[in-house]
């Protein structure tokens, strides 16, 4: 196969890139004009390594100079062709049989984007989807298509939460931007109320939240459905998973999670390795944080365990007690992180 364009809007040191390449390429260019930039992202989104690449805050491009000026949406296409015609029905291709897409010239194709958007707390969101020759995703999970989207409506003075309920639980969302629709849906439905926003952004909004929301206030909204398949299940979305929204889903699924931050703009990974636990804290935000942690109580048995933040030398003790909730507070400066040691002493 052969990477025949790239096409990058927003990262690093591009604004805007398109390149077509050759068998053969070299890149000729004065400082600061994005060949490093290319690079690191062919890199990056094209490593073997298993783990796929998450783009994070100083991967948006700015303009020279300005950095409040950073953009807040990136995107990157890469084209793969194959080498000669037919050379994707080969067994080693096998696995990527429903994203080829057939060309006018005879060539086959993968047309695979990579999509970041990065909120106003500093969390940053990547999507990836193969693309078909119009530039439409792939629905290589046969999801249906939302039949509309319910936006914040006009002139950004229109606000509105959603209350979400999926089975017996629900949990809100806070001012999303916009939410996808579903007339019909294969499995049991996802639904969602408009409501009114905890904290209004200005008293201008209310009369007009009255008028334009109040009416529909009661309207249940199908935003996305669940059914068993295969050996698991399938959830789909059309609102933005909030934090309290993904705990409320694992209830529903009686998935607990391993650890799970109270803050926002904090992700978090607990590890297990012999009788000790690793905690992985990352702060995305531009302030230092003192955030508090919930583990999962079944991941550890009643006792006294020491805690260790293996970059500060930070020490402490952990009473664990048997069906009762683990809190751990952990201190992450600003764009910086935290590896808690998590040791039984007993």
């Amino acid at each position: 196969m052969l990477l025949e364009r790239v096409e990058i809007v927003g990262f690093r040191g591009i604004n805007r890139l398109s390149l077509q390449l050759e068998q053969n390429n070299v890149l000729i260019g004065e400082n600061a004009w994005g060949k490093s930039s290319l690079l690191d992202a062919l890199t990056l989104l094209l490593s073997p390594e298993e783990n796929l690449y998450h783009f994070v805050h100083d991967d948006f491009w700015f303009p020279p100079g300005d950095v409040n000026g950073r953009k807040t949406h990136l995107h990157i296409i890469l084209t793969v062709r194959e080498s000669e015609t037919c050379r994707h029905a080969l067994r080693r291709f096998r696995p990527m049989w429903p994203c080829w897409v057939p060309g006018e010239d005879g060539f086959q194709r993968i047309f695979y984007r990579l999509e970041s958007e990065m909120a106003q707390n500093d969390g940053v969101l990547t999507l990836r989807e193969f693309l078909n020759e119009k530039g439409n995703p792939l629905n290589l999970l046969d999801l249906p298509r939302s039949d509309g989207i319910d936006s914040q409506g006009y002139m950004n003075t229109f606000y509105k939460d959603y209350l979400v309920r999926i089975g017996e639980f629900e949990a809100r969302v806070e001012l999303p931007e916009a939410v996808h629709l579903y007339r019909e849906v294969p499995g049991d439905p996802i639904l969602a109320t408009r409501v009114a926003p905890k904290n209004f952004l200005n008293d201008n909004v209310l009369e007009e939240y009255a008028l334009l929301v109040g009416l529909g206030q009661e309207e249940n909204l199908v935003v996305g459905y669940h059914k068993p398949r295969g050996d698991g299940s399938l959830t789909l979305l059309g609102v933005p998973a909030s934090p309290e929204l993904v705990r409320e889903i694992h209830n529903y699924l009686n998935i607990p999670i391993p650890a799970r931050p109270r803050n926002g703009g904090v992700q978090t990974a607990l590890y297990q390795s012999g009788s000790s636990h690793y905690l992985i804290v990352l702060n995305n935000g531009w302030e230092d944080k003192a955030t508090e942690i919930l583990l999962d109580p079944s991941e550890f048995t009643p006792g006294r365990y020491g805690v260790r933040d293996l970059l500060r030398e930070d020490k402490r003790i952990l009473e664990v007690q048997a069906n009762q909730a683990i809190r751990l507070t952990a201190f992450t400066p600003k764009k910086n992180g935290a590896l808690l040691e998590i040791k039984p002493l007993d």
